[in-house]
């Protein structure tokens, strides 16, 4: 049994997403081949790619930042800049070895974008501006696929980084939604709570967030209270 057949193929009904999810990635519309040795093999359009046979990488879309944390500990830094940013982010097992990960954020704005870009750095992560392998790609030695770390499908995946939305966050309740408010109003200075509240609700509104979303947003970031009240005071 060669590499390639010991692989499970991509099942048809994600087989469209790869592509989907690669062109609203990508900056270009391109996929850069790639032979075993990491060399290239050439470029083509991504809609005569194929992702059950061809390892390749894009050059990602301006609307995104790529990061790729090839330690051991990979995994563990890329969910940590992920839970620290609050934006909509894909942690993926990269499939280059044990713990190593890529992760792709969805930014809206030049400071989101450095944000993004600064906490990658930080993290000792590598910025990948001019390529990285999309989600569903193949590794170049045929072993392995960049998948979710979280258990996303390509489906839910482009949900996240495309639409903004969290395909796996539960509706929450309005007794939910006065426990989240309860808790940054306790974190955050009494005589600072309307400004900051102010600018998180003007930030969200310039995103596009929905209130409900907002309140997602704010309780995940409320796991953390000085880290809430710090996003809170923007």
């Amino acid at each position: 049994m060669t590499r390639t057949e010991s692989l499970p193929l991509i099942e048809p009904h994600e087989l469209a997403n790869v592509w989907t999810l690669a062109q609203a990635l990508s900056a270009d519309g391109l996929i850069h081949l790639l032979d075993e040795r990491n060399g290239r093999a050439g470029t083509k359009p991504l809609t005569d790619w194929n992702p059950q046979t061809e390892p390749g990488f894009i050059k990602p879309h301006y609307g995104f930042v790529a990061g790729d944390f090839d330690q051991a500990d990979g995994l563990t830094r890329a969910r940590s800049v992920a839970k620290a940013l609050c934006l909509p982010c894909a942690v993926m097992n990269s499939g280059g070895g044990e713990g190593r990960a890529h992760l792709w954020v969805k930014v809206e704005s030049q400071d989101q974008r450095a944000r993004a870009a600064k906490l990658i750095k930080k993290a000792e992560g590598d910025l990948r501006d001019t390529g990285i392998r999309p989600p569903g790609a193949l590794h170049r030695r045929k072993q392995s696929r960049a998948e979710s770390a979280e258990g996303l499908t390509l489906a839910e995946i482009t949900a996240l980084l495309i639409e903004g939305r969290h395909p796996k966050r539960a509706k929450r309740s309005m007794t939910e939604r006065a426990s989240v408010r309860e808790l940054l109003e306790r974190h955050t200075p009494i005589g600072e709570r309307s400004e900051a509240l102010y600018r998180a609700i003007a930030t969200a509104k310039e995103q596009g967030f929905t209130l409900e979303e907002l309140l997602d947003l704010i309780e995940e970031c409320a796991s953390d209270p000085e880290s809430a009240a710090a996003k809170l005071k923007g």
